[in-house]
């Protein structure tokens, strides 16, 4: 009776864990995709893609990415994520600091709680995937290589297509 009763205890507590451990997993993810897409997104590319995105980003820092984010550029990783206080990233654009970003304009207390919440966060919202924040940005368009058309395997599947 004593090991039933120690089983029936077990598994209750258990299974709470497990509930609370998964509704934890799950619930910061979708606000904090929310959070990034209304809020952060469209500050960074306003604000901040003219200068570090493309081939040649100031100070070699792209913000285009989480793990560029990480990665950083000259001066370090540009954040430490839940760490706002130690973030490069925040101390440019609170100017506590050189470097001072945008340069030419301070951001507004609002975008500078936005930028520093997402940080504090955990960067959120930053799900790997080509583009990331380059919504806004025309698409590129391609044309096919000259000589296509011209192998083996073109001339198979010509020769298979209704005329």
């Amino acid at each position: 009776m004593l090991f039933l009763r120690g089983c029936t205890s077990f598994l209750a507590i258990s299974g709470v864990i497990l509930l609370a451990a998964h509704l934890r997993a799950d619930s910061p993810a979708p606000a904090g995709d929310e959070f990034f897409e209304k809020q952060v997104r469209p500050l960074l590319v306003e604000r901040c893609q003219k200068c570090h995105s493309g081939d040649e980003p100031k100070g070699s820092l792209l913000l285009t990415s989480r793990a560029n984010v990480l990665k950083g550029g000259e001066n370090g990783p540009a954040a430490v994520p839940g760490n706002p206080e130690e973030s490069l990233l925040v101390m440019a654009i609170r100017y506590d600091d050189e470097p001072k970003m945008p340069p030419k304009e301070k951001l507004s207390d609002p975008e500078i709680a936005t930028l520093t919440r997402w940080v504090e966060m955990g960067l959120p919202g930053t799900r790997p995937a080509p583009r990331l924040w380059h919504r806004h940005q025309a698409s590129r368009t391609s044309s096919p290589p000259s000589n296509a058309g011209s192998g083996r395997s073109s001339r198979f599947t010509r020769s298979r297509l209704p005329r």
